[in-house]
């Protein structure tokens, strides 16, 4: 009998910190407006009679005396954030970052900035900020007037991931904590379109603040909300207060290939002090149902059994977008979008008909993998964190391996498996 392992790294969902090359696509401080598109340029608001911008560049201090040069809203441009006035913003109170062409399938993107509030707000979506990966995005951004025009097809681009995190202030005395499902959660896609789209004023204008209508929920969840959405869950996965009024707070928007992570920490903390907040699976739909709510119900605790309505993997991210609700002042500062690459070869993900790996779930915690016309092969097992176990790996006179997982947490694992010939991985299920 041998025991076969698998000593090169593979990178899977549910690492942070992801060793291998990093490019930093924008750095933006604020020094300037040079980095960043305008939205509020593209519509003439508030009695203006040319293009104005509704951002100021400033310094602002928080009650620790933590003070940072920052992007906020404008006094005129606060006072006309509403959406329903024709000669308002229309939700283009938002700064785009155009970034070359992502490829999401094998990296990583992160999104990091600092925040701060003015004050809270009962319900916090009126202080809202909205950071949305856009695809289908046009060069340059959006050109002036294509916000009045509905016959357009997305000038705007299409949303694809959202994170939204609110500044509100409700207190939920049942559970002598703030009310999270009131403060930050992350979504996918947007409006009725399984592609994403940005809401409309009804017959009158695009509004491309807006993302997420009723169709753009969380995967494994009733509603809009996230993981742990539950105020029962509380004692097993802590609520994190993600907005303040008192601290800058730095954000750090993780989107992995399949799952979105979200972390906070006071800004002059240092990176040691990240906190996750909130994460969500996206798994990918093309490799059918049983494969997407094994990894949403694996990783979020639920018992789902169908898709959510629209619900879509997107391959591509070409533009980030930061949106300022408006009602109450929010700071912005420290930009950075970052591309993590893992240094690894390409695996091959196929399910030729000489592989089988079986049962698939296992409710024994044994699971065995037939290759045909291969006598050798490497295994490693990692979980959905990444981490690497050593499982005990027989093989019997047929060829065929069997992995001992009985000793291991119930969940979803990663199984690589290499031959002399093709590097396979495949994902099971010990229930």
């Amino acid at each position: 009998m041998k025991r076969l392992y698998i000593f090169s790294v593979i990178i899977i969902c549910g690492l942070r910190t992801i060793t291998a090359g990093d490019t930093v696509l924008v750095n933006d401080n604020f020094s300037n407006r040079n980095k960043f598109i305008d939205n509020s340029l593209l519509t003439i608001w508030g009695g203006n009679t040319d293009t104005t911008t509704c951002f100021i560049l400033s310094n602002q201090t928080d009650s620790a005396g933590y003070t940072l040069p920052c992007l906020k809203l404008w006094s005129p441009g606060s006072a006309n954030y509403s959406y329903s006035n024709s000669t308002g913003l229309k939700t283009l109170q938002s700064i785009d970052y155009e970034i070359p062409v992502i490829q999401r399938n094998n990296c990583t993107i992160q999104i990091e900035f600092d925040c701060l509030w003015s004050a809270y707000s009962n319900w916090g979506e009126g202080g809202r900020l909205v950071v949305t990966l856009m695809d289908d995005y046009p060069t340059g951004g959006a050109k002036y007037g294509q916000v009045d025009s509905l016959s357009l097809v997305h000038p705007f681009g299409r949303p694809k991931y959202n994170l939204r995190i609110r500044n509100t202030q409700y207190y939920n005395t049942s559970y002598s904590q703030y009310n999270q499902t009131s403060t930050t959660f992350m979504l996918y896609g947007g409006g009725h379109d399984i592609d994403g789209e940005w809401e409309k004023f009804g017959t009158s204008y695009w509004l491309p603040g807006f993302s997420s209508a009723a169709d753009a929920q969380s995967p494994g969840q009733p509603g809009d909300k996230d993981f742990p959405y539950d105020q029962t869950k509380k004692s097993t996965y802590p609520f994190q207060m993600v907005a303040s009024r008192r601290d800058w707070k730095h954000v750090t928007w993780v989107v992995m290939p399949e799952r979105m992570e979200l972390y906070h920490r006071k800004s002059s903390d240092p990176e040691t002090s990240d906190v996750l907040a909130s994460f969500m699976a996206i798994p990918k739909d093309s490799f059918g149902l049983s494969y997407y709510t094994d990894m949403v119900n694996s990783q979020h605790g639920t018992s789902v059994d169908s898709m959510q309505t629209n619900y879509k993997w997107f391959p591509t991210v070409e533009a980030v977008r930061i949106y300022f609700s408006g009602s109450v002042q929010n700071y912005l500062a420290n930009v950075r979008i970052t591309l993590q690459t893992p240094d690894v070869t390409p695996v091959n993900t196929s399910t030729a008909n000489h592989f089988h790996v079986y049962p698939n779930p296992s409710s024994t915690g044994l699971v065995f993998i037939h290759i045909a016309d291969e006598k050798y092969a490497q295994i490693t097992i990692y979980d959905i964190t990444g981490r690497k176990y050593n499982p005990d790996i027989t093989q019997n006179s047929n060829g065929t391996f069997c992995v001992n997982l009985r000793d291991k947490p119930k969940g979803l694992y990663l199984i690589v498996i290499e031959t002399n010939h093709s590097v396979y991985k495949t994902k099971v299920i010990i229930n």
